[in-house]
């Protein structure tokens, strides 16, 4: 095994040796042995970092406990979906001023958080019954009832929702809100202390965060570039919740009792 032999090639018409090795069959072992051990270690590390490995005996069992995990996320995520459905209809009760039980509770979803979301909603519906006796007792319009109230110590000091120009005003036949023009990166803050009850995405108005606050306020912030609160988060009036893009323009809701209410005329702008 450890016999020298030496291996020469010949050129047949000069017979001059073009090279020679030097080998002994232990050698030739040694690399026929490190050849297939450098073969097997480049498939094996290619068929463990590939699919190839789901192919392999006695994977399957892994495969299958990620098919059910993976399963029980999207039925995870179904229930999520469903359930923003249905809390939306509790706000848009509240927007319409129609604050009545959840019709669709059933067992797929949790009645009781949104029973409780929705008492949330309603906490202020004494000071509606109020507002309402008050307002009809004087007959005057809501928005000029706004105007003189803002001049009292009862109602609170709103914040203005974001720093920037009004590039389209509150109609009541059109948008009820207010459109503003930001800075890029300008900071989205809340008009008053309250909670986040509900955010949602869509590609035409980015991120929605309304929030409910005392004294039957709800405000409502659209074409967020980027929220900074969830769904039951409790924030400060003038504390930041989002920030906006100044690619787009901030829309901004404020409503009062189910009824929309003139920013420009409670908030200085």
């Amino acid at each position: 095994m450890r016999a020298k032999y030496r291996i020469a090639v010949v050129n047949e018409k000069t017979l001059g040796e073009m090279f020679h090795l030097r080998l002994s069959l232990w050698n030739l072992f040694l690399l026929f042995v490190s050849i297939s051990l450098v073969t097997l270690l480049v498939f094996g590390l290619f068929i463990w970092f590939t699919p190839l490995r789901n192919y392999l005996p006695g994977n399957t069992q892994a495969i299958r406990g990620q098919l059910v995990q993976q399963t029980a996320r999207l039925d995870s995520l179904q229930d999520v979906l469903h359930f923003q459905d249905e809390y939306l209809e509790v706000v848009k009760s509240v927007i319409a001023g129609d604050i009545a039980p959840d019709s669709a509770m059933n067992g797929s979803i949790d009645s009781m958080y949104i029973k409780s979301k929705q008492d949330l909603l309603a906490e202020g519906s004494v000071v509606i019954d109020e507002f309402m006796a008050d307002y009809e007792a004087r007959g005057k319009d809501n928005l000029s009832f706004f105007d003189q109230a803002v001049q009292h110590d009862n109602l609170p000091t709103l914040f203005r929702p974001a720093s920037g120009a009004i590039v389209e005003h509150y109609s009541e036949q059109g948008f009820r809100g207010v459109r503003i023009q930001t800075p890029d990166n300008q900071h989205v803050d809340a008009v008053l202390s309250g909670t986040v009850v509900y955010a949602s995405y869509s590609l035409q108005d980015g991120w929605t965060l309304t929030m409910q606050h005392d004294q039957g306020y709800l405000s409502i912030c659209s074409r967020i570039e980027r929220p900074l609160a969830k769904p039951g988060d409790a924030v400060r009036a003038g504390e930041t919740i989002g920030l906006a893009s100044g690619k787009y323009t901030l829309s901004f809701q404020l409503w009062r009792n189910g009824k929309a209410v003139d920013p420009e005329s409670v908030i200085n702008f």
